[in-house]
């Protein structure tokens, strides 16, 4: 099972660079990643843990799951 977190985007940028090397005979010159919400926020870890998987990338509006954040959040869902 891969690491959804982090090491997903990884193992697919690898898988698909070696797929593309074989259909096309030859590595794709360039590699991007383009995401926003949570694919921002997997832009940054992308780049963080492993950056020489892309060439660029365009990280918007990166999704923070920052617990602290989200305190004020709690206490109007909760059941008196």
């Amino acid at each position: 099972m891969i690491d959804f977190a982090y090491r997903a985007v990884h193992e697919m940028t690898v898988k698909s660079k070696t797929l593309i090397a074989t259909y096309y005979g030859r590595q794709a010159r360039l590699a991007y990643w383009n995401g926003c919400s949570t694919g921002g926020r997997q832009g940054l870890k992308a780049a963080q843990r492993f950056p020489e998987d892309f060439d660029a990338i365009l990280a918007g509006a990166p999704a923070n799951s920052n617990p602290p954040a989200r305190l004020d959040r709690g206490h109007r869902y909760r059941r008196n």
